[in-house]
């Protein structure tokens, strides 16, 4: 049976916040099977939240967030409003530059529930930061799945996106990376 979270906090299952000195490595981690049901109301929940300290080194690959081969594999249903759900977030804290590649989201559910004030949404991988040094390269990645109809869906009107930049820091690259079935209601 699937993990089931309810409740107010923010959900992370892995959240990083690590030293300055060196540099940390998140590789070939899985995170599925889990069912959330949130109240909370923040914009920085996510599967991995890479918040603060030296994430570099291209060292954010390999890990599996949901499915490539199923749907609702992770179910996430919030009624905050103005929530958003990630399955990769960085830069929430102040970390250095970072090397996103070679990552699978898919198999997410996104329910908006009750009546939010703004209705929540959902993110394959989101990115911010205005700092010198918040550089990104987001390469090589499958947000949703290209062979699984609907494999990233929400119900609510808040929004689906695929890869969202809040960075105005020059020397982001975004290259090579498949969006596909995505899917609002």
């Amino acid at each position: 049976t699937a993990m089931t979270y309810i409740g107010g906090t923010i959900f992370r299952p892995l959240q990083i916040t690590v030293g300055t000195t060196i540099a940390t490595s998140i590789q070939n981690n899985t995170i599925q099977n889990i069912s959330v049901t949130s109240t909370s109301t923040s914009t920085a929940q996510a599967a991995i939240s890479l918040l603060t300290g030296n994430i570099n080194c291209g060292n954010i690959t390999g890990n599996t967030i949901g499915s490539q081969s199923a749907t609702g594999s992770i179910v996430f249903s919030g009624s905050g409003s103005a929530s958003i759900f990630s399955g990769i977030l960085a830069g929430t804290g102040t970390p250095g530059a970072m090397n996103i590649s070679n990552n699978l989201i898919g198999g997410i559910d996104h329910q908006v529930t009750g009546a939010p004030a703004t209705v929540p949404s959902l993110r394959g991988i989101s990115f911010q930061g205005t700092a010198v040094g918040h550089s990104y390269v987001v390469n090589n990645n499958t947000i949703g799945s290209p062979s699984v109809a609907n494999s990233m869906t929400t119900n609510g009107n808040g929004g689906i996106i695929g890869i969202f930049s809040g960075s105005n820091s020059l020397g982001q690259q975004i290259t090579n990376n498949t969006v596909a079935n995505l899917r609002s209601n």
